[in-house]
This record gives structure tokens, sequence and C-alpha cells, in this order.
């Protein structure tokens, strides 16, 4: 299994997004697994973050490996939704949501 990182913040309302993959990895460490896993860390200036984060996700969907790519900030769904449907013929998508944006209840 291969952990993609990709500690962007392309957008400014996304505070500290960036952090989100360090800190995801660092709670999943705790957990048991037999998985072996070989952690890839990605960050790109955002000029060219959008095609390079492309082109990596389709040269890694071809392995035949598993991927997760673990993201802060929202922009990166695009760019490896369309790597993953031009690798795989029947794509689909799953997509955990951790931001207040998504609850109608406040506190």
């Amino acid at each position: 299994m291969i952990v993609i990182k990709i500690p962007i913040n392309l957008h400014p309302a996304s505070k500290d997004c960036d952090q989100a993959p360090d800190k995801i990895v660092q709670e999943l460490k705790k957990i048991y697994s037999t998985e072996q896993g070989k952690i890839i860390q990605f960050s790109e200036d955002t000029i060219t973050t959008a095609d390079r984060i492309t082109d990596k996700a389709k040269q890694l969907f071809k392995l035949p490996t598993n991927s997760i790519f673990i993201g802060g900030d929202h922009a990166i769904t695009v760019q490896l939704m369309k790597a993953f449907a031009e690798t795989h013929k029947h794509a689909g998508i799953v997509i955990l949501d951790a931001h207040a944006d998504c609850s109608n209840q406040f506190s």
C-alpha cells in the first residue's frame, strides 16, 4: 500500500488544512496494521500543483498496489478523480469530510 500525502492549502479560508496529512498519518500509526506502507510526500507550488497531482496519481494508479491519498484541501479531489477515471474503467469516489461546513448545527 502506498500512502501519498498532499499537504497543500490552496484556499485562503481553509486554515491549516495543509497540516492534515501529517496529523492523519500520525493517528494511523497508532492503529495496528499488517499492511506494509510506503509514504510519499508530494508538495508543489500552486501554479503547477493540479497537473502534477494528476500526472503522479495516474502513475500510481497503474501500479499493482493500493494507493491512499491524504490531503486537507478539497482542491486535490478533482485531480485525483480525473487520474482515477483515466486509469480505471468503472471509477467511483468516496469522500470523508470533517469540515464544519457540512453540518447544519453549530454549538
